[in-house]
């Protein structure tokens, strides 16, 4: 867990505002124990002095690289959300805690920066018009402050302690998510160069979205379930089973289509199970079949038109 030193902003490393805190300077306070990879001296201020020492990190308040206080804010990303203090540290020492983690940045940094996003975009007063309250990790971290009741700056800080050890297990939990993404990239990136056919057949399941380069090559992919069996889900967005078989399973699909040991074909009609490999092929045979006519038909259809 993270270990923070409150301290006086003279004798600090980072500096934020003080009261009330957000799941901005939250998170922020987070990376930043993680880039210093120890115990960090902290202090939450009011004001930032004009003679802190030069390099001490301030956020969130000041008005300063950090902080988005100041008017017109302090930028937005591509798509219009505005950075908030988490998205400017993370902008900042993203890339490096990506590499010394042993993650590639070009994959990680943005992928994380969805997540950096949302509760950038919320602390800028996105998406809170709604006309019902949105549950969001921003309002969990909100809840970590202490009632009115009792406003002390030692129960303050107290639950601040509290707040950045829920957070860090937040945060620890996306980046190892993204990891595991990008490993999942590397296996998939081999076996797409040996597989000999447009279905991968895989030892086990692997988060498939995170290597999007095979759309075009692999139409299907075929995994051990874990309720047994294996699963077949069809990956090409322009194939599916037809319409007759979405939602059956068991005998119903099983007299449906003539494949003894068929599970289930999903309602999307783009994922489905069996037994055995055998099966799974049959049922990849009668999507190729309905595929096929589907194709012939749109081409006389097409031929008819120009005719």
């Amino acid at each position: 867990m993270a270990h923070l030193l409150f301290t006086d902003p003279y004798h600090s490393e980072i500096v934020c505002h003080n009261g009330t805190f957000h799941a901005d300077d939250v998170f922020s306070t987070v990376l930043l124990t993680k880039v210093f990879d120890r115990s960090v001296k902290i202090a939450r201020v009011e004001k930032v002095p004009i003679d802190i020492p030069e390099g001490t990190i301030v956020f969130d308040v000041g008005g300063g690289e950090f902080d988005h206080h100041q008017p017109e804010g302090n930028g937005k990303r591509e798509n219009g959300t505005p950075y908030a203090s988490f998205g400017l540290l993370w902008k900042e020492f993203g890339a490096d805690y990506c590499k010394r983690i042993g993650v590639d940045p070009q994959f990680a940094f943005a992928e994380f920066d969805r997540f950096v996003e949302g509760i950038d975009g919320y602390d800028n007063g996105l998406w809170h018009d709604r006309d019902t309250p949105t549950q969001n990790v921003s309002n969990c971290i909100r809840l970590f402050n202490p009632t009115w009741e009792d406003t002390s700056e030692e129960r303050i800080q107290e639950a601040f302690v509290k707040a950045v050890n829920f957070a860090e297990v937040i945060f620890d939990n996306v980046m190892e998510n993204i990891t595991s993404r990008f490993h999942a990239r590397e296996v998939l990136s081999e076996a797409v160069k040996k597989c000999s056919s447009d279905t991968l057949f895989l030892e086990r399941f692997l988060p498939y979205a995170s290597y999007p380069e095979m759309k075009g090559i692999i139409n299907n992919i075929v995994y051990p379930s874990l309720r047994g069996g294996l699963n077949l889900q069809i990956i090409n967005h322009d194939h599916m089973f037809p319409q007759r078989l979405l939602g059956l399973s068991g005998e119903a699909l099983q007299k449906a289509t003539g494949i003894p040991t068929a599970i289930f074909v999903h309602n999307s009609g783009r994922l489905a199970g069996a037994s055995t490999k055998e099966d799974i092929s049959k049922l990849i045979s009668l999507i190729e079949e309905i595929n096929t006519q589907k194709a012939v038909y749109l081409s006389q259809k097409h031929q008819e038109e120009n005719l």
